[in-house]
């Protein structure tokens, strides 16, 4: 367990759950929980059951039996059962598809898997495993589709735009100390992705001047809107870009400042969405992610419409990105900070 705990971290960032069985009756278990202060799920097998479906369950012989006694320690007693029966040591990495994409098995309980070799396996796994999964739509905002544990919300729509240019709007989401945070240089190229009635896109335009901001979205409606309003406020350094669910369409590292508010938990490709975000990045650049708490039950949204930060920082990371910050300073939403790794800096994305 203790060789487990040092990849927990490396595995949970690839998108893994990790859960480990035991022959041991759960109270033990709880025990040994408490005593390793064990984060992921331990199961108890007491009836060997699942041993038996993994085809790992073997019979202990009396004289292993009395050797154990000698070492004080009483199977029976530990699992409850009068079975007589252990699981060969072993490691599986399932696919999201439930295939067993790994295995590990040694009769010799002393020899284990180094956590390097394990953690090599489960990178394997993760880029033969499907990216997406799908499932039974969350009536009226899920799309059934799955990114990393994560349902992807069904998209706004044009018939949404008095909501997102709401009054109350600048009161709730304080747009004002957002932008602040942002401290643009004038000059700066700034992407306001998933851009819809151009909110944010109108508030940045002033802010760099001798700069530009590029609006995208993938509905031809919103940036319609944009283009309208641009006519009559007569702003020059906003430029509509129509892009794919699958593709910003964004020059490679063009963007100093890419801004996604509200917008990434309704990408129906994340992984090829990011995969062009992060190529239109500059190497110094920041991508800044803001999204409704799904920690705080405050927040009264429904919950495809929010993420953790946690949640949150798995997606980033899957795509390449690192985590500089959170700036806690919104009511209602995470601000957070990314970019590309530093020479030396790892950023463990998930393989392609």
């Amino acid at each position: 367990m203790g060789q487990l705990q040092k990849i927990e971290s490396q595995l949970v960032e690839l998108g893994y759950k990790i859960i480990a069985i035991s022959p041991d009756q759960p109270d033990k278990l709880r025990a040994t929980i408490r005593k390793h202060d064990l984060a992921y799920l331990l199961l108890s097998d007491s009836k060997m059951i699942a041993a038996r479906a993994f085809g790992i369950a073997f019979r202990v012989d009396a004289a292993t039996l009395d050797r154990y006694r000698g070492f004080g320690i009483d199977l029976q007693a530990a699992s409850g059962e009068k079975h007589q029966l252990l699981p060969v040591p072993s490691v599986f990495v399932v696919g999201t598809d439930a295939v067993i994409r790994f295995r590990y098995s040694n009769p010799d309980y002393t020899v284990r898997i180094e956590p390097d070799a394990l953690l090599e396996a489960a990178r394997a796994a993760a880029q033969r495993s499907p990216r997406y999964e799908y499932g039974t739509p969350t009536r009226g905002v899920g799309t059934g589709k799955y990114y990393l544990g994560r349902e992807i919300a069904d998209p706004v729509s044009p018939s949404t735009v008095d909501w997102m240019e709401r009054p109350a709007r600048a009161e709730e989401q304080r747009p004002d100390l957002l932008l602040q945070q942002l401290e643009l240089e004038p000059s700066a190229v700034v992407a306001d992705v998933g851009a819809g009635s151009g909110y944010f896109s109108f508030r940045l335009s002033p802010l760099v001047p001798q700069g530009k901001v590029l609006a995208v979205d993938v509905q031809q409606a919103m940036l319609d809107l944009i283009e309208a309003k641009k006519s009559e406020q007569g702003v020059t350094n906003i430029e509509t870009v129509l892009g794919t669910t699958a593709d910003p369409h964004l020059a490679d590292e063009s963007v100093d400042v890419i801004l996604l508010v509200d917008a990434y938990h309704e990408f129906s490709h994340p992984v090829e969405m990011m995969a062009g975000l992060v190529r239109a990045l500059k190497p110094d650049g920041v991508l800044v992610l803001v999204e409704y708490r799904a920690e705080d039950p405050e927040v009264r949204i429904h919950r495809l419409h929010k993420m953790s930060q946690e949640q949150a920082r798995r997606e980033m990371r899957a795509a390449g990105l690192v985590w500089r910050e959170t700036l806690d300073v919104l009511p209602q939403q995470h601000l957070m900070l990314f970019g590309k790794p530093e020479s030396g800096e790892l950023s463990s994305p998930l393989p392609r």
